[in-house]
């Protein structure tokens, strides 16, 4: 920090070979990064999981010093981890020639391919998995009875599109055939008359 106890931090995340770095936040005693990085580490496979005991080391350091003077230090071991289970963890940062940790850094970890695995985490994961599945299957199940009940329906009202187009059909030739009926019987009707009147006889004359 300057004399005016400002700082420009930023951490410095190492294990193993590897090292990460975050941004650098300005004119601040308070920062948030708010960043997230992948790290690869050594485990040692065990009956209660795959066990890393190796120690994730943090340096906050001040960008605005010649050389990145360093803030404070600390390291978490990671083999409390559990496998797939984030841990937020709020570490003390020791600093060189002081005794009293004045400053504190919080980190949340989570140990992706690694870790202890709880017997009875598994049986637990086991039984949402199965939850999660036959959950799946009924709304499987019930889109397929649906889908079904919906093509029935339209089937339905294709025959019934059919039917009354049938319906209608048979009534226009019914129309038909009682009108061909009707116009045969008035043609009937005016010929029985003509013929009435052409078929009187006539009385022959008297003799003279």
């Amino acid at each position: 920090a300057d004399r005016f106890g400002k700082s420009d931090p930023f951490v410095e995340l190492s294990v193993n070979d590897q090292q990460e770095k975050t941004t650098v936040k300005n004119n601040t005693l308070n920062p948030d990064w708010d960043e997230s990085f992948t790290m690869e580490v050594k485990a040692t496979e065990r009956s209660g999981g795959a066990i890393c005991s190796q120690p994730l080391n943090f340096v906050v350091k001040d960008s605005d010093v010649v050389g990145s003077d360093s803030l404070g230090t600390c390291n978490y071991v990671l083999d409390g981890l559990e496998k797939g289970v984030p841990v937020t963890v709020e570490l003390p940062l020791k600093i060189e020639g002081k005794d009293k940790h004045e400053s504190t850094i919080s980190i949340k970890l989570i140990a992706t391919d690694f870790g202890k695995e709880d017997k009875d985490s598994k049986e637990k994961q086991k039984i949402e998995e199965e939850k999660k599945k036959a959950a799946e299957e009924a709304e499987k199940k019930k889109k397929e009875e649906e889908e079904k009940k919906k093509q029935e329906e339209e089937e339905d009202s294709a025959d019934e599109e059919i039917r009354k187009a049938e319906e209608e059909q048979e009534r226009k030739r019914q129309e038909a055939i009682a009108a061909e009926k009707k116009k045969e019987e008035e043609e009937k009707a005016a010929g029985g008359g003509i013929a009435a009147i052409v078929g009187a006889p006539k009385a022959p004359p008297a003799p003279g």
